[in-house]
């Protein structure tokens, strides 16, 4: 049995518009992130916008294939990025909806109970700034797998699915839960060194 095509080949073959380059990559991938986000976001957000945000990151990743970018990680997180952030741009604009017609039935829609839409803000400056430091250090400190892993725990409240997880990133249970602990060791020094750094220019004042 021929190896699969690694991502790289893949995405540069999308790239110049072949399409069995995406159905190559949608075999590999598509299942394990409708898996993942339904186990993320399946009790709080409804199922047909689920689909809308998978088919999106679908037309994302052929349109954009040239942005694939390795370092960061596998298509199949690439995938499942594009498709969390494109849910949550739905919940907003369903949240934004709802406000709009408030005579709608109240099971409508359930964006207000997701954690990803802002109802849960911070109660004082300390709280914020940690939000604040918590978001840069995840943005621009972690990479490639555990940057993934820590988004999906975060959208989950908890800890996403390790198993789906394995299959986006196309590794095992085990590597999934070292990355994350990795990833925990790695947020907690940065937020250290970010408030030693406030109280530092604090004491200077």
């Amino acid at each position: 049995m021929a190896d699969e095509p690694n991502d790289e080949d893949l995405a540069a073959a999308m790239m110049c518009g072949d399409a069995e380059a995406a159905r190559t990559v949608l075999r590999m991938h598509l299942e394990p992130v409708k898996e993942l986000m339904k186990g993320t976001y399946g009790k709080t957000v409804q199922q047909i916008h689920i689909d809308e945000a998978v088919s999106f990151a679908v037309a994302k990743m052929w349109r954009t294939a040239g942005n694939y970018d390795k370092a960061r990680g596998t298509l199949g997180a690439w995938l499942f990025i594009m498709a969390q952030s494109r849910l949550i741009d739905i919940l907003k604009r369903e949240k934004r909806y709802r406000v709009r017609y408030p005579l709608l039935d109240p099971e409508y829609d359930c964006p207000v109970s997701c954690p990803i839409d802002g109802s849960d803000q911070p109660k004082d400056k300390e709280e914020a700034q940690e939000l604040q430091d918590l978001k840069y250090v995840i943005e621009n400190k972690l990479q490639g797998d555990q940057k993934t892993i820590i988004l999906a725990d975060l959208a989950a409240g908890g800890r996403a699915d390790g198993g789906s997880l394995a299959e986006i990133l196309n590794t095992t249970k085990e590597t999934v839960y070292s990355s994350r602990s990795k990833a925990h060791v790695k947020i907690r020094k940065e937020m250290k060194e970010r408030e030693q750094r406030r109280e530092s220019l604090r004491g200077k004042k």
